[in-house]
């Protein structure tokens, strides 16, 4: 079994945007934490857990029939979970279209009876870990247009967790189309 999630991964140049921001947290402050390895940098949609290869295809097969148009992110400041220590990069405004495909997705995830996070959703991008940002800190703003989605897998490694793409899913009409 597999752990499984949905996830926006940004593309070259918003990465480089993210982990400047990233960087900036090293500079003038003792840390002692964990960052995100470049790598990983993500927005999670939806975490689906451990999946069978059967739940999986399932799952594929559900959201292939999902409808959902491109949209514009905005990343726009930092901050933290104090609880568990996780410096965050988020968004002031979450677009529709997101609130749409989290929902979407939660609905195909339900179908299989899954014990998915009942939580209010709040995309963020994990930067670093035990780590406490002193306070909310907005930042020049970050661009960001979504034309997919990825389907992620999550490996334990000797070197910390590493995703690798299940699959690509693009954002127009249909979104049935591999990339």
């Amino acid at each position: 079994m597999s752990k499984l999630f949905f996830a926006l991964s940004p593309e070259k140049k918003v990465r480089q945007q993210i982990i400047k921001h990233q960087n900036q947290l090293l500079q003038n402050r003792t840390f002692n934490g964990r960052m995100t390895k470049e790598a990983n940098i993500h927005l999670t949609i939806v975490y689906l857990g451990k999946l069978s290869i059967n739940q999986q295809q399932t799952m594929i097969n559900c959201v292939d029939e999902l409808k959902a148009s491109p949209f514009l992110l905005q990343l726009d400041h930092m901050g933290n979970f104090k609880h568990n220590k996780i410096t965050w990069m988020g968004l002031t405004h979450i677009p529709e279209p997101l609130v749409t495909l989290h929902k979407q997705l939660t609905i195909c995830g339900e179908h299989l009876d899954l014990a998915l996070d009942k939580r209010h959703f709040k995309p963020h991008i994990t930067l670093a870990r035990k780590f406490n940002l002193d306070k909310k800190t907005q930042i020049t703003p970050i661009n960001w247009p979504i034309k997919q989605f990825v389907l992620y897998e999550s490996k334990q490694q000797h070197d910390g967790v590493n995703y690798s793409v299940v699959k690509t899913f693009k954002l127009c009409q249909s979104v049935n189309k591999e990339g």
